[in-house]
């Protein structure tokens, strides 16, 4: 099917006008550039096959059957794929876009259709200027079209027949996407969601490393400069928050050689009870405490009234303080405060966008947008490079690439392995990897180790 969509420069109140001829499709970059990128060196390479007319016929096949207990019966996921070189790769973006809700007035975007329309645009940017010797079919298929998205994924050809999909964004679609691609033996990239529901499926990547991971890797770094007895980890007292504190305890247990002793714990109820301030004064004096680790993601509110009381109690003391990749984007932080209390977090993605492309890309999203790209237009642009660089070296099981040494021009980057299942030699899923700390110096964040060269 085909849609036709046209996107207008947004109005004053940051509004964008969609003009659509509604199928299941979104067009693949139609209002940026061509469906399909065409390689400008292609070629064809046909293997011919003879049959030798002096092979003999075979009169009688003779069948014996064989115990399972001496050849076990194959009780894999789905088919064992192989990879295939192809012309075109079809590449299919499932997200949801409300295209329906635009059809024919105007419409203020909210925070994850603006999400999902900045990753479209820049996967677009990189088929049209960064990518070559490819021929890339995209296609986007907008979730939120319940009539069309069906749990039972054969109604939809464009699913069928993709090579690689990327999405969804919401885990009830991931999960039937994954099981459909684990069941048919496609690539299933997912570029949001950290779920940790997806089990036995070597064909689902979860691109963003998981909340364990980055436990691991602040408290990796934590510890090299902290003794474990000048570290506290503050929290929420919810299930939700405290349900992470495992993961810091487990990485500082193999850091310390898997002594007994942990990282101290502050559970808070209330995080505006006014004793609080006063409680944490005296830990800091009597314990000597050097560096906390707040690790709350969702919550702004509690993470700016965390950084100010942990800023009045620490007075003239030098004090670190250790969060997470959200803390980056969060919109009403005072940023005094992490100048004042040395903060870091870890993050997958650069702390700038700084490159030759980088520049291109905010140049093209202005001139078709009115407006500068977030950080989900890098994402798409860095991870559509990556994508089809592997797709050009490995074909179609881009995962017979992980691991190897592959050269990927694009800002991010992305280190992809196994997360092995239960007994240590099946492959659950694949996971990116890639974490690095980031530090708020003179009021950016920069990579702890290219300050460190300063």
């Amino acid at each position: 099917m085909t849609l036709v969509q046209s996107l207008l420069p947004p109005s004053s109140g940051n509004r964008f006008i969609y003009l659509l001829v509604l199928a299941v499709c979104l067009p693949s970059c139609g209002i940026f550039g061509p469906t399909s990128k065409q390689s400008s060196t292609q070629t064809k390479h046909i293997e011919e096959t003879t049959i030798d007319s002096n092979v003999a016929t075979v009169d009688t096949i003779r069948w014996t059957r064989v115990s399972e207990e001496m050849v076990p019966p194959i009780t894999s996921r789905g088919p064992v794929s192989t990879s295939v070189f192809k012309d075109t790769y079809k590449v299919v973006l499932l997200a949801p876009f409300d295209a329906r809700d635009f059809q024919t007035t105007a419409a203020r975007l909210n925070t994850r259709m603006r999400k999902m329309l900045e990753f479209y645009v820049g996967t677009c940017f990189a088929l049209d200027f960064l990518v070559h010797d490819i021929a890339i079919e995209f296609s986007v298929v907008d979730t939120e079209e319940r009539a069309f998205f069906e749990k039972d994924f054969t109604k939809i050809p464009t699913i069928v027949q993709a090579d690689i999909l990327i999405g969804p964004y919401y885990t009830e679609n991931l999960e039937a996407v994954a099981n459909f691609a684990g069941e048919q033996g496609k690539i299933l990239l997912s570029p949001w969601n950290t779920t940790p529901f997806v089990k036995h499926n070597p064909y689902y990547v979860q691109m963003r490393p998981s909340l364990e991971l980055h436990a691991g890797r602040i408290t990796e770094h934590a510890r090299s400069r902290f003794a474990t007895d000048k570290i506290m980890i503050l929290t929420k007292n919810l299930p939700r928050d405290t349900s992470v504190l495992p993961y810091f305890q487990r990485a500082n247990a193999v850091v310390s050689q898997h002594t007994n002793e942990g990282i101290p714990e502050l559970l808070v109820d209330d995080i505006g009870d006014p004793l609080l301030s006063e409680h944490l004064t005296n830990i800091m004096l009597v314990d000597s405490l050097q560096s906390f680790i707040v690790p709350v993601w969702s919550d702004e509110p509690f993470v700016i009234a965390a950084l100010a009381k942990l800023n009045f109690a620490k007075a003239d003391q030098y004090l670190t303080v250790f969060g997470l990749p959200q803390w980056m984007d969060m919109k009403k932080m005072d940023y005094d405060y992490y100048e004042n209390l040395d903060v870091h977090v870890s993050s997958t993605k650069p702390a700038s966008y700084d490159q030759d492309d980088d520049r291109q890309l905010r140049s093209y999203f202005f001139e078709r947008l009115g407006s500068l790209p977030g950080n989900d237009a890098f994402y798409g642009k860095d991870l559509m490079v990556w994508l089809t660089t592997l797709l050009k070296n490995y074909g179609t099981k881009i995962s017979d690439g992980f691991g190897d040494e592959v050269e990927f021009k694009s800002t991010q980057d992305f280190d992809i392995g196994a997360v092995y299942g239960d007994d240590a030699e099946s492959i659950d899923f694949y996971q990116n990897r890639h974490l690095q700390m980031l530090r708020f110096k003179n009021y950016e964040f920069r990579p702890v180790q290219q300050l460190n060269r300063r």
